[in-house]
């Protein structure tokens, strides 16, 4: 009698099975991971849109930066690498996208994004020193030159800080001839867009005369007290006409250019 040494034999289902398993396990634990970081991406962008990132650490800088090349993947562990190879955010800015790419994790798209970071801040200096600094009445006009159509009534709300930097112009209704009508409603809804706390109002006369109507005067008086109201300070209310223009504020008539472009 011979006898047979117990085997154990594997189908091609068993084995089809135990792959199956494993896969689960793996993806098992790729949701684990995914858990313990549930929502961590939407906190941080939330209290980077709250506070800034001006004092965040710059590994968090990072971490934040990557959220938008490399979805779905914890960004942290890269920006921790990326601070260990380049020493500091300065160095890893103005890295060699090659070499960025070289960090595990780190996508061909992450690092021509990092890379290309310090060239915007560049722009970003460049363009902040050149920011228009107003001086009086005439500061604003050799700006508003720029702005304005010659001939077109318009009318428009210049927001500025505390240091008579222009941060934005806002045209608020646009007409022709002596045709507009500025309702203050728009002016004041301008203003609240803007979170404005300082502005200037600038219109137009393309024909007629520079020195203020009758409704200019009630409408100025208007706005001064809405935004005494509103805690916003009126700087001036500016009326232009060809080459001349009438502050309000000052009570003075301005030459100045207005078709020269």
């Amino acid at each position: 009698m011979k006898y047979f040494e117990k085997r154990n034999f594997t189908t091609t289902k068993d084995k089809a099975e135990d792959v199956s398993a494993r896969e689960q396990e793996v993806e098992s634990e790729k949701t684990d991971s995914q858990f313990s970081h549930k929502g961590h991406r939407s906190r941080l962008k939330e209290t980077i849109r709250a506070d800034g990132i001006a004092t965040s650490y710059e590994h968090v800088v990072l971490e934040f930066l990557l959220f938008y090349c490399v979805p779905y993947k914890d960004t942290k562990p890269m920006a921790y690498e990326l601070l260990n190879r380049f020493g500091n955010l300065y160095g890893v800015l103005n890295a060699p996208p090659d070499l960025i790419e070289s960090i595990k994790g780190v996508t061909r798209d992450a690092a021509t994004f990092l890379s290309a970071m310090s060239g915007i801040c560049d722009r970003y200096n460049e363009e902040s020193a050149d920011r228009e600094r107003m001086s009086g009445a005439d500061g604003i006009l050799a700006y508003m030159r720029k702005v304005v159509t010659p001939g077109v009534e318009a009318c428009y709300v210049i927001n500025v800080n505390n240091d008579d930097e222009i941060i934005s112009v806002e045209k608020v209704l646009e007409g022709t001839d002596n045709a507009l009508d500025i309702p203050l409603r728009l002016i004041v809804k301008a203003v609240l867009a803007a979170n404005a706390r300082r502005i200037i109002v600038l219109h137009n006369h393309p024909s007629g005369k520079v020195l203020p109507s009758d409704e200019d005067k009630a409408n100025t008086f208007r706005m001064n007290g809405v935004f005494d109201a509103m805690k916003v300070e009126l700087i001036d209310h500016i009326v232009v006409y060809e080459k001349y223009a009438y502050s309000m504020k000052n009570r003075k008539v301005y030459k100045h250019n207005w078709r020269l472009r």
